[in-house]
């Protein structure tokens, strides 16, 4: 679950002449917080993590996912890199600084861990030449999204869209002291090759180091 705005360098990394759509596909995933009576277990739901096996029921979702559909390619990139990302640095931030016995979501180590992320996204967003532009494009971006069930609504990301950028327009904060923006870099650029080793369906190192640093989330 890292900030939006990694997840933006992530789809930028991946190509950068991506369709605005890629972009939001990027972060619609997250957009379900816009829902009345949100709540984390939904968000859970949408991201596989109540799931027996969340890498299968990633794969299950990758068959169905047209790549040339952008939005939609950039939804499955999403669930793919917060996998992830729950399975090495949001863990390696769990081992270090949550209680011994865990506690809900809304526990002061997960606040913490939110203003580390904010922090590191946020420092993108003003460090990324390229970043202002890309934002123009996705504020821009007009066309109908086809996303799977279930997920958010359109209007749903929408509303997410216009607050996350009027908070970083309003917000200069960073960079985080945990995510340093050089780990960011190096991790993302990982990460964009194992997506696209795993997307091809070719490399059974990639999901076979994956698989095992989640079995030891």
């Amino acid at each position: 679950m890292p900030a939006t705005m990694i997840h933006i360098l992530m789809a930028y990394k991946f190509d950068p002449q991506a369709d605005a759509s890629f972009y939001i596909g990027n972060f619609a995933p997250d957009a379900i917080e816009m829902r009345p009576g949100f709540t984390r277990e939904i968000k859970d739901i949408i991201h596989y993590r109540n799931t027996a096996d969340r890498w299968r029921a990633l794969r299950d979702l990758a068959k169905k996912t047209d790549p040339d559909n952008a939005c939609q390619e950039g939804f499955l990139m999403h669930l793919f890199y917060d996998a992830c990302w729950d399975a090495g640095p949001h863990r390696e931030y769990r081992k270090q600084h949550c209680p011994p016995s865990p506690q809900p979501h809304n526990h002061e180590w997960f606040r913490n861990y939110r203003r580390e992320i904010t922090l590191a996204g946020c420092w993108l967003y003003y460090t990324k030449p390229w970043m202002k532009d890309v934002w123009e494009r996705i504020m821009h971006e007009s066309r109908d999204m086809e996303l799977p069930d279930p997920g958010p609504t359109e209007q749903e990301i929408l509303d997410f869209r216009d607050s996350v950028y009027h908070w970083h327009n309003q917000n200069r904060v960073g960079p985080s002291a945990f995510y340093l923006p050089e780990f960011v870099e190096e991790y993302t650029d990982q990460i964009v090759l194992d997506y696209k080793k795993w997307r091809n369906g070719n490399d059974e190192q990639t999901n076979d180091r994956i698989r095992g640093e989640e079995h030891h989330a």
